[in-house]
């Protein structure tokens, strides 16, 4: 079973799950994906939360996975790729930050 304060604790800037009232509240596996489109670029990113099995099959853990990429290759020269590797980058950086919360860096054993 899913440990909802987990997910509601580590990543909730970006994701927040919410199950109506109506129905149990244990989560069961899960997965969340969404494309960002950047305006005026061929570049999107992709950010995909979701749950995992541990090894000992009672806990699950959480997978946060962030991709970005180019939906046009011809759209960025050989000359000028150097410069969108380091602009993918720093975009993926940025939606890290935006999605991880103090609590998971607490985990990470970053100083705030």
């Amino acid at each position: 079973m899913l440990d909802r304060q987990l997910v509601e604790g580590w990543c909730d800037r970006l994701y927040t799950l919410r199950i109506p009232k109506e129905l149990p509240q244990s989560l069961g596996p899960f997965q969340y994906k969404s494309l960002i489109l950047y305006e005026g670029s061929p570049d999107y990113l992709e950010i995909t939360l979701g749950s995992v099995l541990r090894d000992d099959q009672e806990e699950a853990g959480i997978m946060l996975d962030i991709n970005y990429y180019l939906a046009n290759a011809e759209a960025v020269s050989f000359e000028n790729v150097s410069d969108w590797l380091e602009n993918a980058h720093n975009n993926v950086e940025i939606a890290f930050e935006a999605c991880i919360t103090d609590k998971a860096r607490e985990l990470f054993g970053e100083k705030q």
